[in-house]
């Protein structure tokens, strides 16, 4: 299999992959046994109230098993980290001109791979093993990332070939995690109710956010894998 016909399969796993990930996240959802942090009394899973790690707890907050909702949650988040990692490598070659893109592109598909490593490390920490490096490891991916979307437009925009849509999807991106950090600092803590709603509302417009426009890139780069399908060179743009 040559480099372009990987790059594709590449492109086509990571829009199967996060896919599935809204899929079994959904499933974590409806085998989470209940409780949030403020009522252990709850039952089943509250997408307003409970945080995506709470379905990566082997325990809920009802104290009942976790087991099934943990696995499949886990499973997923590997998953989808794992093919956003390749995706973000593929980005980080794709672009060979002019110089200004490729460094821009190169920069933010380094930051995303790293945030990539660090959010893995989250995702396989349940937060009641410890809660302290879920924490770390969760706020650090986010930290890193942060710019990352921002240098990908920047990148688009320098690149006549590269639609600059693509550009405006990233800054919708970031303008979400910009709006997620402030709530992050801002919003009150999730020890109450209204802190508790406004937090997990926020996580959810975040990550489902990420995923749809994640899925929105990778069809950019295969029209940039269709450019270099035509092309008599091996040079990407």
């Amino acid at each position: 299999m040559n480099n372009k016909n990987l790059k594709k399969w590449i492109f086509i796993y990571g829009i199967i992959s996060h896919i599935l990930y809204i899929i079994l996240i959904s499933i974590a959802m409806i085998y989470y046994p209940g409780g949030n942090q403020l009522n252990p009394d709850t039952i089943g899973y509250s997408f307003f109230t409970n945080f995506l790690s709470d379905l990566g707890g082997l325990s809920s907050h009802s104290g009942e098993s976790n087991v099934i909702s943990y696995s499949i949650s886990v499973s997923a988040n590997l998953l989808v980290i794992s093919s956003a990692f390749l995706i973000y490598l593929v980005f980080f070659n794709i672009v060979k001109k002019p110089e200004k893109s490729r460094h821009y592109h190169r920069l933010a598909s380094s930051l995303a791979m790293i945030s990539c490593i660090f959010l893995s490390i989250a995702g396989i920490i349940p937060w009641d093993f410890n809660l302290y490096l879920h924490l770390f490891f969760t706020f650090t991916s986010f930290l890193i990332y942060f710019l990352a979307p921002i240098f990908y437009a920047k990148s688009i925009v320098k690149n006549k070939k590269y639609p600059n849509l693509y550009a405006k999807i990233f800054i919708v991106l970031f303008i979400v995690m910009t709006s997620h950090f402030f709530v992050l600092l801002l919003a009150p803590g999730a020890e109450t109710q209204y802190g508790l709603l406004i937090r997990g509302i926020s996580q959810k417009i975040l990550v489902f956010t990420w995923v749809i426009v994640i899925i929105c890139e990778i069809f950019g780069g295969l029209k940039v894998y269709n450019i270099l399908k035509r092309s008599d060179t091996s040079e990407a743009l």
